[in-house]
């Protein structure tokens, strides 16, 4: 094969790679008029390739008349080309309408081609001679009916699709520019090839040539505008994203102010009625006593709530310490005890050996656990402390279950339990089991809640052993 066959053989396999390219990237997104243009030229150029190499030699390639083929090929790029410059230089649709005219004559210089009337069924061979190459091609000549129908069409279709390449140049610069001038150097290579097929020229045909640079600077465009369309919905998506926070975040912040505000209003106005009755002069000391006790009451519950969100909102970096954890639970039991909660509290020996804990942290947690288990109680029931060894995952470690006999959950209430802010009660922040389930995160551990409507609830907190030192 000569060099000029090899060259355009590899310019077909180019064209192939770039069409399954832009055939792959439309499976996912709409394309758009100008993308298709590109691909039907992609599909025409390789066609026309195709017959340049198998025209190259001194016998015809099998029954096909691949002259016509290439002749048939590049006259239905003509519109095609036509068609993706004004495109890209946002032709009005006055002159848009001339397209179709186009495109309606260069299906009948291809309807014409393929009867015969444009080239001579016969073709000559013709050799050129280019320094130590010799290049051998078939080629037919154009009947005098084809040069007065096609050579005109042609040439107008190259001034008016250069005309618009440059006119999108001129409006858009950057990489346009590179397809304007190639496709001069496309028109020129066309234009060279029609002469040499009129005149019979011993010149190797130039067009399939530049048109692979042609679709190359086009090929640029069209993965930069991807390029930068990707780009730009990364953008976008980032915006939306930054918006959708700041949204959520305004919405938190609007919750938590409502939520604060009622359950920090209610002890405060107790407060003050029970300043307002400590100021009378004739008090007891038996009212003055209770009405004290009632100030220290009031002030820890509104300490509850600012340590809370404080826990929830700081980032949690626990310190542990060796703990003995049935100790950790005997000082949690303190909601209990006050609302007179029968507690249950067992253990195996080998559960009560010391862990490493944030023992501040940990009694936090189980006193929220513990704060809920009674409330979903209300008087009477038992409350069920279960601490054993346990292996999660792998890992050693221990867990403390905390089983009440209270209503239980729904599976929807269930699953929305460790949200912040979430409640069904009509009174607390609903940041109890939230501020359990991230400390329990920082100390690497884990929450399991258990509960079906009527049956009661447990809740289960496992605490790893730190891992042993290697050796």
């Amino acid at each position: 094969m000569n060099p000029f066959a090899s060259v355009t053989f590899a310019w077909l396999t180019v064209y192939v790679s770039l069409l399954v390219q832009f055939a792959f990237v439309g499976l996912f997104r709409r394309a758009r008029a100008e993308a298709r243009c590109f691909g039907a030229m992609l599909v025409l150029s390789a066609l026309y390739d195709l017959a340049s190499v198998l025209r190259y030699g001194h016998h015809p390639v099998g029954p096909v008349p691949w002259e016509q083929v290439r002749i048939a090929a590049g006259l239905a790029t003509m519109p095609v080309g036509l068609d993706l410059a004004m495109h890209l230089s946002g032709a009005a649709p006055a002159a848009r309408r001339w397209l179709i005219a186009a495109y309606g004559w260069f299906a009948a210089l291809v309807a014409l081609n393929v009867s015969g009337l444009v080239v001579h069924g016969h073709p000559y061979v013709q050799r050129v001679v280019l320094g130590p190459f010799t290049i051998v091609y078939r080629e037919a000549l154009i009947t005098p009916l084809g040069q007065a129908l096609m050579l005109p069409a042609v040439f107008a279709a190259l001034v008016a699709t250069a005309f618009y390449f440059f006119r999108a140049a001129r409006a858009q610069g950057r990489w346009l520019w590179g397809v304007a001038v190639s496709y001069l150097l496309l028109a020129c290579g066309i234009v060279h090839d029609a002469t040499t097929a009129v005149t019979q020229l011993p010149s190797p045909f130039l067009a399939e040539h530049f048109m692979f640079i042609h679709l190359g600077a086009l090929s640029f465009v069209f993965t930069a505008r991807l390029s930068e369309e990707f780009s730009r919905r990364d953008d976008e998506l980032a915006r939306v994203r930054d918006a959708l926070e700041q949204r959520e975040a305004l919405a938190a912040v609007g919750e938590l102010s409502a939520i604060v505000a009622h359950e920090v209003r209610n002890p405060l106005a107790i407060i003050l009625n029970a300043v307002a009755s400590l100021r009378r002069p004739e008090l007891p000391a038996r009212e003055r006593d209770l009405l004290l006790g009632i100030l220290e009451e009031e002030a820890d519950r509104i300490n509850r709530i600012v340590t809370d969100l404080l826990t929830l909102a700081r980032p949690l970096h626990p310190e542990p310490r060796e703990t003995l954890p049935r100790e950790l639970i005997t000082r949690c039991l303190g909601p209990a005890e006050r609302a007179g909660t029968e507690v249950d509290l067992r253990s195996s020996p080998e559960a009560e050996t010391p862990i490493h804990c944030d023992a501040h942290l940990l009694r936090h947690a189980l006193e929220n656990v513990i704060e809920n288990a009674v409330q979903a109680m209300g008087t009477g029931g038992v409350l069920t402390i279960i601490l054993a060894r346990k292996t999660r995952h792998g890992v050693d470690g221990r867990e403390i279950a905390v089983i009440d006999t209270g209503e239980g959950m729904n599976t929807e209430v269930r699953k929305s339990a460790r949200k912040a802010f979430f409640t069904t009660r009509t009174t607390g922040t609903g940041l109890g089991l939230a501020i359990v389930d991230r400390i329990l995160t920082a100390h690497r551990g884990a929450v399991d809640i258990e509960s079906s409507r009527g049956e009661g609830t447990t809740v289960r907190l496992f605490v790893p052993e730190p891992a042993p030192p290697a050796a």
